[in-house]
């Protein structure tokens, strides 16, 4: 299985070759991942996309687990699923989080 951190270098490699898709989706995302492979990162889905680790504000924050991060880039679960169950929490503009399943097949 592979952990949360390779999972988003990954993704940030899949951003730079898809950049019209990413630049569609149109906003800004701070990742709060917790537990082991945790981290910060800035997800930015604007003119230049790019996944970095990093501490900076966002309009919509998302915190979930290491685990359950590893579980929605791998397709193996919903973004509305685990938002609904409790594993996925949301501040700041919840209407950027409507756009978390075009987001999620982006970077698996």
């Amino acid at each position: 299985m592979s952990n949360a951190r390779d999972l988003l270098l990954k993704a940030s490699k899949k951003l730079s070759e898809q950049p019209e898709a990413a630049r569609a989706v149109g906003a800004t995302y701070r990742l709060e991942i917790s537990g082991a492979q945790g981290g910060t990162w800035l997800l930015r889905l604007t003119d230049t996309p790019s996944l970095t680790e990093e501490d900076a504000p966002a309009p919509c924050t998302l915190r979930l687990s290491a685990e359950d991060l590893v579980l929605l880039l791998q397709g193996q679960a919903e973004p509305q699923a685990l938002f609904f169950s409790g594993r996925l929490v949301v501040d700041g503009d919840i209407t950027l989080a409507l756009r978390l399943p075009a987001v999620a097949a982006l970077l698996s």
